[in-house]
């Protein structure tokens, strides 16, 4: 049987250490070859791969046009895009991979595009009649506390909670806040992480649920996985109504 190459890009994420090893511990294992990519090599993952190329920065113009450039020089089969920023990116430029027979394991740019989009997002789960958190548009009305974070974004980076008028426009003016944040309200629960994957082949979702017991820089550090019937279906149904295809993170 033909080795197959795999590339993982931003090798200095966790989630990559995560797929590189569970893609060693996978019963194909002898059957792979992976090698990493980024614009850095300060990081385990860059000294575990088979090999580092040094890619720009996620944010250059150039960047997806050079991972292109590298996954044919390299014959890549399987893309493993990490980063959030490079794979709306990567998404955008899909049909690009697809005609050099390039799997690109991500969703597709529609989809990405939406559910990164804290505001896109909130407005199709009002459409669907899915249960979301209250989201409010900025006015003087509004009543706190309340919770502000970017409208796109992750690791909870500029989120805050003001808990008057006044100490929301002292930390951001009204128009930074009606452009580029979402106001929403504040719920004291404990928080979930449901790590999915939607089929590329056929209609099947598996989902596992985590309870977030630690969180650092809006990253899990220590979870307890759980089963809870209820909140898989939900999770099956927005992918499934959303027709999203490949890994996903849902938090509640």
């Amino acid at each position: 049987m033909k080795q197959l190459t795999i590339l993982i890009t931003s090798p200095g994420v966790a989630t990559a250490a995560n797929i590189f090893f569970a893609l060693k511990d996978a019963n194909f294992a002898s059957l792979i070859r992976i090698l990493s990519a980024g614009n850095d090599d300060n990081c385990a993952l860059a000294h575990l791969t088979s090999h580092f190329h040094q890619l720009p920065s996620i944010n250059a113009d150039s960047y997806v046009d050079e991972l292109i450039n590298l996954c044919v020089s390299e014959s890549i089969d399987c893309l493993f895009p990490v980063h959030s920023t490079e794979i709306e990116k990567i998404a955008q430029r899909a049909q690009d991979f697809w005609k050099n027979s390039i799997l690109v394991v991500a969703a597709d740019y529609e989809n990405i595009s939406r559910f990164n989009d804290k505001v896109a997002f909130s407005r199709y789960c009002n459409k669907h009649n899915l249960p979301t958190i209250k989201t409010y548009e900025f006015s003087k009305s509004l009543k706190f506390p309340i919770y502000v974070k970017p409208k796109s974004g992750s690791s909870s980076k500029g989120h805050f909670v003001a808990n008057s008028y006044n100490e929301l426009i002292s930390n951001l003016d009204p128009e930074t806040l009606k452009e580029k944040y979402i106001l929403q309200e504040v719920i004291d629960a404990p928080e979930i992480t449901v790590d999915a994957y939607s089929s590329f082949i056929d209609s099947t979702v598996t989902c596992l649920p985590r309870l977030r017991l630690r969180v650092q820089d809006g990253k899990a550090t220590s979870c307890k996985a759980f089963y809870d019937e209820e909140l898989i279906a939900l999770c099956t149904h927005i992918l499934q109504t959303s027709n999203y295809r490949g890994p996903c993170n849902l938090q509640f």
